[in-house]
């Protein structure tokens, strides 16, 4: 079982630079008392403010809004990446990302070295890496670039590296910001495939998106998001819910 459940939850984050504060200030400021601290003003912007949700089993969330409206802030809360500042947040499942996908290469690394290195991190055991590695290696279509330093990537084949590493195992509940270009329209499609095996197989689906048809396509909920708060929660052939 797989659950996400937030209470009142707001997230709340100082910007620096605001009113001439720099970052540099900021630092220096640790190091002065706590009264001094607290009577100089902090910037901060409410990118999230008393939301309340709970997601189960089954649920295929899509999250809607324009930009800004609190969605990336929101997954990326759900990801552990951002802690609320205020409220009640429990989740229960093992959780998979796929946004920021480059940020976790080893650029030093080969490909090879990258897609185990991957692989150990979402929990594939050691006696599966090289079953992994070589279906892996299959989907990437990156041939005999896998043996040269990630470093030598172009953007598009550092993420079909990973993509193909994070979508190789089931996860309980998968966070997606936006679908990935991967490549070409044939590899678009061959990546569009392998999402729709891997979300069939999630407990929990929550997805941030533009575009209505791939909400339609993967959802069977939509939570609809304005200036950090949730304004409307809608299941597929129901009205919206009052908040």
């Amino acid at each position: 079982m797989a659950e996400i459940r937030l209470d009142n939850v707001g997230v709340r984050i100082p910007v620096f630079g605001a009113n001439s504060k720099m970052l540099k200030s900021v630092l220096v400021g640790f190091f002065r008392s706590r009264e001094q601290r607290e009577s100089t003003s902090t910037v901060v912007v409410d990118a999230l403010t008393d939301v309340n949700l709970t997601f189960s089993d089954g649920d295929r969330v899509g999250l809607i809004g324009a930009n800004g409206a609190g969605k990336s802030t929101f997954l990326r809360v759900l990801a552990d990446v951002y802690y609320p500042t205020s409220g009640i947040f429990e989740k229960v499942g093992d959780t998979r990302c796929l946004f920021g996908l480059n940020s976790g290469l080893e650029m030093e690394g080969s490909g090879w070295d990258n897609i185990k290195y991957q692989a150990r991190r979402i929990g594939v055991p050691k006696s599966r890496l090289d079953e992994v590695a070589e279906e892996v290696a299959d989907f990437s279509e990156l041939g005999k670039a896998l043996d040269l330093p990630v470093r030598t990537y172009s953007q598009g084949m550092q993420v079909r590296l990973s993509f193909g590493v994070m979508t190789s195992i089931p996860a309980d509940i998968l966070l997606i910001d936006e679908v990935i270009g991967v490549g070409d329209a044939s590899f678009m499609e061959k990546a569009r495939q392998r999402m729709l095996k891997f979300t069939d197989q999630a407990k929990i689906l929550v997805l941030a998106s533009h575009s209505p048809d791939i909400i339609a396509s993967f959802c069977n909920r939509q939570i609809g998001f304005e200036h950090g708060r949730v304004v409307s929660d809608v299941r597929t052939a129901d009205t919206p819910s009052e908040l």
